[in-house]
C-alpha cells in the first residue's frame, strides 16, 4: 500500500469517526443533560459548555450549574456520572433516573419518604426542614469519556468531589442539551462532502495505479 493511499485511507477513517460523532450529537439533541461530544476529538470527549435551563416545577427534578455532576448507581452496581438531573421515586422510595440508576447521597442511594423534600443550593437534603442527607456531588477529569451505551453519562473513574462553592443546584429545573442543531448540521454537510472527495480521490488514483500496472505488464 503506497503512502498516499495510506494518507487518503487514515482521511477517511477520521471523518467516519466524526461523522459518527455527529450523528449522535443531533440524535441526543432533545436528551436531557447532554453534553455535546467533539468531533475533533477521537476518543468521545465531551463539551463543558452548559446546556440552557429548564423550568418543570417538580421537585424531583434538579439543576446544575458549575462543573459538578451527579453520581448515580446502576442496576449491576456501576457507578455513572451524569448531568441530566431527571429522577423520580422508585417503589421504595429512591431517586432513580428513567433508565433506573438511583441517585446518590454522601450515605448511599438518596432515599426519601412522601412529598415536601427541599434539596438547597449546596447540595443538602431536607424533609420537614431537617437534613437528611447531601448529593454526592463529582468533578470528572477535563478528558473523561463518555459511555458509549449511554452518551449522557460519564466513568466516575478518577474523578474527585466537587469542591463547595463550585457549582450550585436548583430545584425544579433540569439542563437541557447544549447541542445546537444547525451547527451540527452544517459540519455534517461539510464532512459527508469531504468524505466523498476523498473516497472519490481514493479510487481515482487507484484506478490510476492499476492502469498504470497493466501497461507495465503489456511493454514487459
Amino acid at each position: 500500500m503506497t503512502e498516499t493511499i495510506q494518507a487518503l485511507s487514515r482521511a477517511m477513517y477520521t471523518d467516519q469517526q466524526a461523522l459518527r460523532t455527529l450523528s449522535t450529537n443531533l440524535a441526543n439533541a432533545e436528551t436531557v443533560g447532554f453534553r455535546r461530544l467533539l468531533p475533533e476529538r477521537a476518543d468521545s470527549v465531551f463539551s463543558t459548555q452548559q446546556g440552557p435551563p429548564v423550568s418543570t416545577g417538580d421537585e424531583r427534578d434538579l439543576l446544575l450549574r458549575g462543573q459538578a455532576w451527579f453520581a448515580v448507581l446502576g442496576p449491576n452496581g456501576e457507578e455513572r456520572l451524569t448531568r441530566a438531573g431527571q429522577f423520580r421515586a422508585d417503589p421504595e422510595g429512591h431517586w432513580v433516573d428513567p433508565l433506573g440508576f438511583r441517585l446518590l447521597g454522601q450515605t448511599g442511594p438518596l432515599q426519601t419518604v412522601g412529598a415536601g423534600v427541599e434539596v438547597s443550593e449546596d447540595g443538602r437534603v431536607l424533609q420537614s426542614g431537617i437534613e437528611i442527607d447531601r448529593l454526592r456531588l463529582m468533578q470528572p477529569l477535563d478528558v473523561a469519556r463518555v459511555d458509549p451505551e449511554r452518551p449522557w453519562m460519564i466513568s466516575s473513574r478518577d474523578a474527585v468531589e466537587a469542591a463547595a462553592g463550585s457549582y450550585a443546584v436548583t430545584q425544579g429545573s433540569l439542563e437541557a442539551s447544549n447541542v445546537n442543531v444547525a451547527d451540527e448540521m452544517v459540519q455534517l454537510i461539510e464532512l459527508t462532502r469531504h468524505f466523498e472527495l476523498t473516497q472519490r480521490a481514493l479510487t481515482i488514483y487507484d484506478r490510476v495505479q492499476d492502469t498504470g500496472i497493466n501497461r507495465l505488464g503489456e511493454n514487459s
